[in-house]
């Protein structure tokens, strides 16, 4: 079938469906087009949604992200990124494929289009001019036919009439034959140029309009070929990311298997564990009977003691058995003393971890900078090796400053590794039983007080301080002779402790700090000094107690200072003397030099070095 022959009187019709097929093609082009812009749009979409699930750095969400359902939604967050930029590439193969392609045919059929029609308009418009010669011969051929016909009568009317003269007869007579001459001559131009149109009209009808609607019958199959190549193109353009994004749905379902809930349910416990157990079973304290004043024979007497069995935290609500759960409002300390043992000894080699890192790059930065300056020794023309000294002077200061930190950080995590190991007591630390705390809060001393006085200074031990209330005229034991005490004194590292004094309060001395040290003994001591011992030891006076013992007041007589005490020693105390005398003093702590925050509670040591039980 040939549109040349089927359709050669359908010239405008054809002109009508091949613009419409070109209008098709560009619908199709702004179709992929927008498909493109759908699919970068749903890339840029999808990008920007895994950004935004993205862990921030250096927060607290990048540390979540261990466990390893976590780690499964991050690496899914990665493939779905993977997965928009396989959308990018639909969009770029669609666009460089599809759209350019498809546009610059569109520009090729139009102008193949008008020329083709162009040509049948100008075949056309050749024969309707020799339609119009051919009507325009015929008609003057009518007419001289015509005018022949009236010339004719006019002259057998002259010739039959006697009236006229010959002169007349003749003239009609040439008149006739001029027209009938001109007759003829229209007749051969008809003749001529009818044949002449008919030749034109066939060759338009049967050669030249067949010859252009083939070629526009060709261009109009070349259009629908082209447009199911470009839906073949559409087709494969998204099959060829069908295996990439296949592959990025398969490192999702990877993620999800490489999920181990028993994993991270261990990274929550090497997170969270504090290293402490749970505190023992409280006794039960039955108040329905009368508590009974009791006296014994290894305590001293004291009746406010009594009917005060029940101890507090930190003065808080009682029973309150948890307080280093207690959350600190204010800044993190730099040695994490605010965390507990394990979480602290994390922090700590988290920290010390860190440092080395950044020594080991300013080692290589270094290294880099004393290179770069023998090459310049060696080669004096690339640059002056002076002009580096100064960074590397900079470089090495910064080393030395960081392994001074390192060091500081190193000697905090042996400190916990080493209490870790020494203190037996871990176990129950911050924890108390009612038969430790009735053993501790005897009559003869009334309420144990604990002061934990912390330094401003950062110190990396406590001053702890257990601080009996005796009444004034009931310090003797049942038999009459001075009782013994036990007082713990843990000294801060670094500090110098003073002269111990033995006499009135007005003249004991301050240690370094705002710490007063006041004097615990009684009226009546002995002249030889006190003794410093170290762990294990006691410093102790003798106190020879006698009858006939004055009661007046020593001049007070400095002992020699004790040593810096890196462990805590005890000092074994007498009890008063038969004298009423002064009542006993208490260390105490100036409140402007340190924090104080007593706790009721079994005499045990809260702070950061080893600690051990009273005895």
């Amino acid at each position: 079938m040939s549109w040349g022959t089927e359709l050669w009187d359908q010239f405008d019709n054809l002109e009508k469906h091949t613009q419409w097929g070109i209008d098709t093609l560009e619908k199709c082009i702004k179709f992929v087009k927008e498909r493109t812009e759908i699919e970068l749009s749903y890339a840029k979409q999808l990008r920007n949604l895994s950004k935004k699930y993205q862990p921030k750095k250096n927060s607290k969400e990048e540390e979540e992200y261990k466990y390893t359902s976590c780690k499964a939604f991050i690496s899914t967050l990665n493939e779905m990124n993977d997965y928009a930029g396989q959308h990018e590439v639909i969009s770029e193969n669609m666009a460089s494929q599809i759209i350019v392609d498809l546009a610059r045919y569109v520009q090729e059929l139009k102008q193949e289009r008008k020329s083709n029609f162009h040509d049948g308009r100008k075949a056309q418009q050749h024969i309707e001019t020799c339609w119009k010669q051919l009507e325009s011969s015929k008609r003057r051929f009518e007419r001289d036919c015509k005018e022949a016909d009236r010339a004719q009568q006019y002259f057998e009317k002259m010739d039959a009439d006697i009236n006229v003269t010959k002169a007349d007869v003749e003239k009609a007579r040439q008149q006739a034959q001029i027209r009938h001459q001109m007759a003829e001559d229209s007749k051969a131009d008809y003749s001529s140029i009818l044949q002449k149109f008919n030749h034109e009209q066939h060759e338009y009808y049967h050669t030249h309009i067949p010859n252009i609607f083939q070629k526009i019958q060709e261009m109009e199959e070349r259009r629908i070929v082209r447009i199911g190549e470009s839906m073949k193109t559409y087709a494969e353009v998204d099959r060829q990311v069908i295996p990439i994004i296949g592959k990025c749905l398969d490192g999702i379902v990877k993620a999800a298997e490489s999920i181990d809930q028993k994993n991270d349910s261990q990274l929550v416990i090497e997170a969270y564990k504090s290293g402490f157990e749970p505190p023992g079973d409280i006794e039960f304290e039955d108040y329905t009977q009368p508590m009974k004043r009791t006296v014994s024979d290894n305590s001293l007497s004291n009746s406010r003691g009594e009917g005060k069995p029940d101890l507090k935290f930190g003065g808080k609500s009682k029973g309150k058995l948890w307080p280093f759960i207690k959350k600190n409002k204010g800044a993190t300390p730099e040695d994490f003393s605010n965390l507990p043992p394990e979480q602290r000894r994390k922090k700590l080699q988290q920290k010390v971890d860190e440092l080395s890192k950044e020594i080991q790059k300013e080692m290589d930065q270094r290294d880099a900078i004393t290179k770069m300056k023998d090459v310049y020794l060696k080669n004096p023309q690339m640059g002056d090796p002076a002009s580096l000294d100064h960074k590397l002077a900079e470089v090495s200061q910064n080393i030395e400053k960081l392994r001074l930190e390192t060091q500081k950080f190193e000697a905090w995590l042996a400190e916990v590794e080493g209490m870790k190991e020494r203190s037996p007591w871990l176990k129950e630390k911050h924890c108390m039983s009612s038969r430790k705390t009735k053993a501790m809060a005897g009559p003869a001393f009334g309420e144990m007080k604990m002061k934990r006085v912390m330094s401003p200074l950062r110190m990396s031990k406590s001053v702890w301080t257990k601080m009996p209330k005796i009444p004034r005229g009931e310090c003797l034991r049942a038999s009459g002779e001075p009782s013994w005490r036990s007082l713990r004194l843990l000294v801060p590292t670094g500090l110098q402790c003073p002269a111990l004094w033995t006499a009135h309060p007005s003249a004991a001395p301050s240690l370094r700090g705002g710490l007063s040290l006041y004097s615990m003994f009684p009226a009546a001591l002995p002249s030889r000094p006190a003794r410093a011992t170290s762990w294990g030891t006691s410093l102790a006076s003798a106190h020879p107690h006698g009858s006939g013992q004055s009661s007046s007041l020593p001049q007070p007589t400095p002992r020699r200072p004790l040593r810096r005490w890196d462990t805590h020693p005890r000092l074994l105390l007498p009890g008063p003397s038969v004298h009423p005398g002064p009542s006993w003093r208490p260390f105490r702590a100036s409140p402007s030099a340190f924090s104080e925050n007593v706790i009721t509670g079994p005499l045990r040591r809260q702070g950061r070095s080893g600690a051990h039980q009273a005895d």
